[in-house]
């Protein structure tokens, strides 16, 4: 006799064949699972509405079927068949839907409600050591340590279904330590314009990345130094600055960095305008500090004081993050030691600068303890090669390590 889909739902019309439970050859009793079936509504074990042996299985796993197809075939010693077909006295139409669902508590009848039982039978009773249970009964019970042989199910024939299990969890306080909880966070128009626009970048360009060391010993020496001279004691200075000047410089002697890519070609702007990123509670703001080749240390650290009490008061307008050409990432605030980061649309690059923490440098055959920065760059890889990339960043390295020499310029 020919096995056919069963209608599980009104609104089903196909379903998934997930698992064969059976194999050509095998022999199967009346409600012994035959496939476990999945439609966009549930999980389900689908038993066999007769005893025999299956001969033919029409389908492999994985396949996308239409409900009332048929998926395998069963010789069964009751088959009396004319033209394939049952004889009327079988009531075949009524086993043919029979199901069991995997995560629900009731077996779904002819037309998908619940509740229905087969020729008013009662269940029967079955035999615990060969009973097979659903891949979420097992799942819950092993989670649990819960032993399924000394449980008594509600499903059909006596069998153990989902919410069987999570009342005896919930009987035992355990409930809560499975179900999952769900906290959602509405989004904030920076929130969803910075997810709009990595999402940009990440469909849009083939980044690639690389990273250089750099020894701030002096430099570290140096910011010490500025924090106790009378010259610059209504400054508080900050590595940005110091940064800055040395990624402008370096932008300089390599113009490529600070350009965009269009269908028509690669275009190379002329203002060095430095974005530079700033946590805020609100989410991560980038101020552009324009013409940032114009400005000497000093200037450059009241831009950059000013631009983040700005950021971190929520007071910063549209001109204030407009139009930078490169940006600054400075993980190195939170800790970070080697960070990849994702290039701005509209941008060649982005800069990160780690972590400055002292390690132990061979320098002249002996070991020396020195402030070891590390600097990452991730460029689109359709405006410049490695060679390029890698150019721009040994500049950076040199100008930040004699940054010190022309700290007044």
């Amino acid at each position: 006799m020919d096995i056919k889909l069963p209608k599980v739902g009104e609104s089903i019309t196909e379903a998934i064949i997930n698992k064969w439970m059976k194999s050509v050859g095998d022999s199967v009793k009346t409600y012994e699972s035959l496939a476990e079936i999945v439609t966009d509504k549930v999980t389900m074990e689908f038993p066999s509405p007769v005893s025999g042996i299956i001969t033919e299985i029409c389908f492999p796993e994985g396949s996308s079927i239409s409900v009332d197809t048929t998926i395998l075939k069963i010789k069964t010693d009751k088959d009396k068949i004319t033209d394939n077909t049952w004889q009327a006295d079988t009531n075949f139409e009524d086993l043919r839907h029979i199901g069991t669902f995997s995560e629900e508590t009731t077996p779904v009848g002819p037309t998908g409600s619940g509740n229905t039982i087969q020729n008013n039978t009662p269940p029967q009773n079955t035999n615990r050591s060969t009973q097979k249970y659903s891949p979420v009964v097992t799942k819950l019970a092993k989670q649990h340590s819960l032993d399924l042989s000394t449980i008594k199910g509600s499903g059909q024939n006596g069998r153990i279904t989902k919410n069987d299990i999570e009342e005896i969890i919930a009987k035992t306080g355990q409930i809560d330590s499975y179900q999952p909880k769900h906290k959602l966070v509405k989004l904030t128009p920076i929130r969803r314009t910075i997810a709009e626009n990595m999402l940009k970048s990440a469909k849009e360009i083939p980044e690639a990345w690389t990273l250089v060391e750099v020894d701030l010993s002096q430099l570290v020496n140096l910011k010490s130094k500025s924090t106790n001279n009378n010259l610059y004691k209504d400054t508080k200075f900050t590595y940005m600055p110091f940064i800055v000047k040395s990624i402008v410089k370096s932008i300089k002697k390599n113009p490529i960095i600070n350009s965009q890519w269009s269908d028509e070609g690669i275009l190379i702007k002329q203002d060095i305008n430095i974005g530079f990123a700033v946590a805020t509670e609100i989410g991560l703001q980038v101020p552009v500090i324009k013409s940032a080749d114009q400005f000497n240390i000093l200037e450059l650290q009241k831009r950059i004081a000013e631009f983040t009490a700005k950021a971190r008061g929520n007071e910063l307008n549209l001109d204030d993050v407009s139009n930078g050409t490169f940006t600054i990432n400075n993980t190195g605030a939170l800790g970070s030691i080697i960070g990849k980061a994702i290039i701005y649309p509209g941008q060649a690059a982005i800069i990160n600068t780690e972590s400055i923490q002292k390690r132990p440098i061979i320098i002249n055959d002996k070991i020396n303890i020195r402030s070891m920065m590390n600097v990452c760059l991730t460029f689109d890889h359709r405006i410049m090669d490695g060679s390029e990339a890698s150019k721009f960043m040994n500049d950076v390295k040199i100008e930040l390590q004699s940054i010190h020499k022309d700290f007044r310029n």
